[in-house]
Order: structure tokens, then C-alpha cells, then sequence
């Protein structure tokens, strides 16, 4: 029988081939082969550590120590300050919830993700002092770092927030010129021009807008349908524009070019037009563009008992008074809640029918 010595060797993450004669006791008699399994499963791990630290963000890595001793990460740190700085804002405290966010800016100054969160709580409520401390955190970094498209969208919020409309438009044109391909900033934009004064200025704006969805089109056919999706939406907003300046001819115009931009989806937009249709008293046209509505949810199964209603108003202003009444039953099948109130239409147009 062999004699089995001490054990000298530390096992390590280079594995070494040993003897079939030698024996390395570790605490209990392990065998070679024991090490190799934990040679090998020793580099997994630190592997997986290695993978899981590379692919984490960029985050300024800090620590600080509470009153209680406790370490906190400066995730954890900035997540009880929003909490706190909530708190503050729900009791109203203004001037604790404007420190608090303060202090998580200030502790970690180049994250942007921290400047988002920080940007978000200030305009939530649209309140004027903190959307102008969130307007002056953003153009702080802006100033002292290279631009950044989140940056910008942030900045674009604040200003908006203020009113300040087409500041916030430049601010996304700029950050779309970052990042060209970004859908969500083009969706902000948009949202900017719903309230832009005077409505000529958003005219001249919704030109600029549309034109870039355009040539986005053309330059890049894999992602078109969502192109076509913003571009129609797009025609949807200036359509609202025209309304307001009274121009029914472009108005309708814009809303046909929203149909016919965005083939894929056109329930929404045949909605809108038909609602036109009505205010002009275009009965005839409003109904046809219900029906194209209700034939394409019909066939996605997404009809509501609110379409029956709608439509039901246009047959009934149309003097179309049978048709009407089938809309109403219809709809109060599909919510018994307003049944009763369905029934009162009901019995007034069936006195109307000859």
C-alpha cells in the first residue's frame, strides 16, 4: 500500500496533468481527477463573472456607507432617493424634493440613466420650477459633454414641459441626427408639433418632419413599415393643424394621405376621417368610412360596442333610422351596463320610422 503524503498543492486555474501514481489529498483523499473536475469548473465560474462584468452598462461604480454601517451600490443609493424625493413631492415639500434630485444628479454626473430618471420625476406633474431645473441639468451636461441622443430627449421633455415647443423639436431633430433610426424619438417629435403657436409654424414644422420620414423610406426599405406608420401619423397631426386654421380641403386631404400612407393599419385613420366627414355633414361619406372601420376590426376581431355607437350616431343623423336602431341593439348586447340608456334611442327612432 502506498504511504500518502501531506498535501502541499493549492489547486489553481491552470490545470496541470499529474501522474496516475501521484495521489494529492485535499482535506479528504481526493484524486487527480477530482482537481481537474474543480480546475475546470473553477474557470467556468470565473468565466461567467468575467462575461456578466463586461456586458453590464457603464455605471459609476461607488460605494458609501449609511449611518447603519450598511453598504449601498449607487443603484440602490439612487433608487431611495427617488423614493425619497417622491415622498417629498407627495407631502408637499418642494424644496426637499428639489434638493433630493439635486443630490442624484450631483452623485453621479456623467450617467445619463440618471439624468433620465432625474428628468422624468421633475416634468411628470409640469410643474414650472422643476421642469426648469430639469431643463437646466440637461443643458448643464450638454455643455460640459458631447452631445447624446437621450440627453437631448430629456432636454426636449423639459422644454416642453415649459412650453417651449419648438425648442423641444430642434432638440429631437438634433438627437435624430444621432440616431436616425430611432423611432421612439420620432414619435416624440411628432408629439411636440400637437400644441406648436402660431399653427403656421407647425405647418412649416410638420413639413420638416414628414420630408424626413420620406427620405427614410426611401433610404431604407427593411424597416418601412415603420416608417410609413410615423410618416401617416405625421399627415394625422397636420390634419389637426388645417382644422385649426379652418381649411377643410387640406384637412381632409392630409387625412386621405394617412389612409393611404399607412395601408397596413388603416382602421384608426378611417375613424378620424369619418368623424370629419360629419362635422362637414358629409353623412354619405362618413358612414362608408365606418364601414371600411368596422370591416377591417371585424376581420381582427376587435369590434367594439363604442364602434356600434358611433356609427350608430352617423346612420341616425343621416336620417337612416332602421340601420341606427340594429347598431344600438347591437351594442347594448355587447355592454348590458348601458342597455338602458341604448333603449331610450331606440324607442325615440322607432317613433321616427314610417
Amino acid at each position: 500500500m502506498r504511504r500518502r503524503g501531506v498535501c502541499t498543492h493549492t489547486p489553481t486555474l491552470t490545470f496541470r496533468r499529474l501522474p496516475a501514481s501521484k495521489y494529492v489529498p485535499m482535506g479528504e483523499h481526493w484524486t487527480h481527477r477530482r482537481i481537474a473536475r474543480l480546475s475546470l469548473l473553477s474557470v467556468s465560474v470565473l468565466s461567467a463573472f468575467i462575461l456578466t462584468a463586461i456586458s453590464q452598462p457603464k455605471f459609476d461604480r461607488w460605494y458609501e456607507t449609511d449611518n447603519a454601517g450598511l453598504l449601498f451600490s449607487s443603484e440602490a443609493r439612487i433608487a431611495a432617493l427617488l423614493d425619497q424625493a417622491k415622498k417629498s413631492r407627495r407631502v408637499g415639500s418642494d424644496a426637499s424634493f428639489l434638493r433630493t434630485v439635486k443630490r442624484i444628479v450631483e452623485s453621479s454626473p456623467r450617467d445619463t440613466r440618471v439624468l433620465n430618471s432625474a428628468a422624468k420625476v421633475l416634468t411628470e406633474y409640469g410643474d414650472t420650477t422643476h421642469c426648469e431645473l430639469a431643463l437646466s441639468l440637461t443643458t448643464d451636461y450638454l455643455v460640459g459633454n458631447s452631445p447624446e441622443a437621450g440627453v437631448l430627449s430629456d432636454r426636449a421633455l423639459a422644454k416642453s414641459c415649459l412650453r417651449d415647443h419648438r425648442g423641444a423639436f430642434a432638440d429631437l431633430t438634433q438627437a435624430l441626427e444621432i440616431a436616425p433610426t430611432d423611432f421612439e424619438l420620432m414619435q416624440k417629435r411628432l408629439m411636440t408639433l400637437y400644441s406648436v403657436e402660431p399653427v403656421q409654424m407647425a405647418l412649416d414644422l410638420y413639413r420638416i418632419a414628414i420630408e424626413d420620414c420620406e427620405h427614410n423610406i426611401a433610404r431604407n426599405p427593411i424597416t418601412v413599415f415603420r416608417y410609413k406608420n410615423i410618416l401617416s401619423n405625421a399627415y394625422r397631426g397636420r390634419s389637426g393643424a388645417h382644422k385649426k386654421l379652418g381649411d377643410k380641403a387640406a384637412r381632409l386631404a392630409d387625412l386621405t394621405l394617412a389612409i393611404e400612407s399607412f395601408p397596413f393599419k388603416p382602421s384608426p385613420y378611417y375613424g378620424d376621417r369619418s368623424m370629419a366627414f360629419r362635422e362637414y355633414s358629409m353623412y354619405s361619406e362618413a358612414i362608408a368610412d365606418m364601414n371600411s372601420h368596422f370591416e377591417y376590426l371585424a376581420n381582427s376581431r376587435r369590434l367594439s360596442y363604442v364602434d356600434y355607437v358611433h356609427r350608430a350616431f352617423l346612420l341616425e343623423e343621416a336620417g337612416r333610422y332602421a340601420d341606427a336602431i340594429a347598431d344600438y341593439v347591437t351594442a347594448a348586447k355587447a355592454a348590458p351596463q348601458n342597455k338602458a340608456a341604448y333603449q331610450l334611442r331606440v324607442d325615440e327612432l322607432t317613433r321616427k320610422l314610417p
